[in-house]
């Protein structure tokens, strides 16, 4: 016997409430969590479920409970498809609907692209102030259980006018207290130096030994900030705030594993650590030439099962070698040294993430691979003769990332699409392209290229012996006999390679390099 229109609303309504009260009562991973909801979504699908409604009806039902509300609002940004809106609109402005759903739903709607900075969609609200307030409180609490999120509340405000962040940190402080520290502390190594001020003034003002150890270990070198960071820290020594108890000695981390690097510079390196019995720590940093540390994020409190799982996935979609955790801090050590050097801003996420280090001294400094260990002086000797057979280094596995995937790269071939459509890749166009892409990048190239040494010993140097010996041929001939780029045989290749990949990329519509950057950033 078929259900009735009724009976089948009251079916669908069930298993997506007790859908979302799953979410709620579980304590689940970032992941897991989104995973969950894919699989519901899809399972809906597949049955034919009309889940919008049902979540809409949910929201009306427990609209006092504010993690069914933000559950909700999750699983719909999830849903991926823009006829949630029509659904969304009528309950925003239905004059019976309370405020406490009508905040959610503004969220929902600039999720999917509408201008929710439009005077007209506050005349909906019945006390825009108590709003605004509630939203607040709501962040507070998600930040309190889970401080990651602080990066992506980061994402979130990065459209808004430098003014607004800065009234957003001093609400935050003062409604918040010390629930507000993850933001703060992300705002203080945010790149606008005067939103990072705000910040970095805000953490002086909580009297709490977080707040003290967040001071301390700021990276922020942008002019005028040191003196704002010793401020705000005096402050906190003359309360008489004690330095916070953290572990002084968390090493040997239970795994460090590194990947080679890409053609942006980028490379990853992956920190683990037990926390107790059952659980592990996991963080990931993307290591980058030009700006240190480009981005990080990780997990805290997974099952070994779990950590097992992302394991194999990394190492699925990488090349990956075990190394100790002194050659770990010392990979860290200088990222932050070439990001000051540089005068480049790190991931604001790292002040959250470099707890994993514990008390570990991660002062800033250059390291430099020992050559000689991997039989310089040998290939020295007969480095001109190996000159002509660097070429095919283009070949070898650790180098396929190596093309230009970059923005510069991307400018040349667009200007130059038409010749080589007409005539292929002519030399002239070879030769201009190492001149103005990859000449640049020299330093970049001698140090990636002695990098890449140590890592092909340290996954193998019996295998990659030949390639070794090729690689420090292109380091001496970068950095002692200083020759041109365009006369290393190893660089033509890689720029016939470049342009090709690039070209092909353009054709496919792919104009510019997929972003690699946070939106904060």
């Amino acid at each position: 016997m078929s259900l009735s229109r009724k009976q089948h609303l009251l079916r669908e309504y069930k298993a997506v409430s007790e859908f979302v009260d799953f979410l709620i009562r579980e304590n689940h991973t970032i992941e897991d969590f989104e995973q969950h909801i894919l699989e519901f979504l899809t399972e809906a699908e597949t049955n034919q479920f009309e889940v919008v409604p049902s979540l809409i009806e949910k929201m009306k039902r427990d609209y006092t409970k504010p993690y069914v509300l933000s559950t909700i609002v999750e699983i719909l940004k999830q849903y991926g498809d823009e006829t949630v809106l029509d659904e969304v609109f009528e309950t925003f402005i239905d004059p019976d609907v309370p405020d406490d759903i009508r905040a959610p739903l503004l969220e929902l709607m600039n999720f999917y692209g509408i201008d929710t900075t439009n005077p007209e969609l506050g005349l909906h609200f019945q006390d825009i102030d108590a709003v605004h307030r509630k939203a607040l409180e709501s962040v507070l609490e998600q930040l309190d259980q889970h401080e990651e999120l602080a990066i992506e509340f980061l994402n979130e405000v990065h459209e808004m006018p430098r003014e607004m962040k800065q009234d957003l940190i001093k609400e935050v402080t003062a409604q918040g207290e010390e629930r507000a520290l993850p933001l703060l502390a992300v705002f203080a190594e945010y790149p606008d130096a005067e939103v990072a001020n705000i910040a970095i003034h805000a953490l002086g003002t909580l009297r709490s030994p977080r707040a003290l150890w967040v001071l301390q270990h700021l990276t922020n070198h942008q002019r005028g900030l040191k003196n704002s960071i010793e401020r705000s820290l005096r402050k906190l020594q003359f309360a008489g705030i004690p330095a916070p108890t953290t572990d002084s000695a968390p090493l040997p981390f239970h795994e460090c594993l590194l990947s080679n690097v890409d053609g942006r510079g980028s490379r990853m390196l992956f920190l683990s650590r037990q926390v107790d019995d059952d659980h592990y720590e996991l963080v990931n940093f993307m290591l980058n030439e030009f700006c240190g540390i480009k981005d990080c994020m990780g997990e805290f409190g997974i099952s070994f099962a779990f950590y097992t799982d992302i394991r194999q996935q990394m190492s699925n979609e990488l090349h990956l070698v075990k190394i100790d955790s002194s050659y770990a801090i010392d990979l860290i050590r200088d990222a932050l040294w070439w990001a000051m050097r540089n005068k480049e801003m790190i991931s604001p996420a790292f002040i959250l993430k470099r707890a994993i280090f514990g008390n570990v001294d991660l002062t800033p400094a250059p390291y430099e691979p020992d050559l000689y260990r991997y039989r310089l002086a040998e290939v020295q000797d007969r480095a001109e003769a190996l000159l002509d057979a660097t070429e095919n280094l283009i070949d070898v596995d650790l180098l396929a990332d190596w093309w230009l995937d970059i923005p510069e790269a991307y400018q040349f071939v667009k200007k130059k699409q038409r010749q080589l459509q007409r005539r292929g890749m002519t030399t002239p166009i070879v030769m201009e392209f190492i001149q103005k892409v990859i000449e640049p990048l020299r330093e970049h190239f001698i140090r990636r290229t002695a990098l890449t040494i140590e890592y092909m010993a340290l996954d193998d140097e019996t295998r990659y012996r030949e390639s070794i010996e090729l690689l420090l041929t292109v380091w001496l001939a970068l950095a002692e006999w200083e020759m041109n780029c365009t006369d290393i045989p190893f660089f033509v290749e890689l720029a016939e390679q470049s342009i090709f990949y690039v070209l092909d990329n353009i054709e496919l519509g792919i104009d510019s390099p997929e972003s690699f950057v946070p939106e904060y950033q």
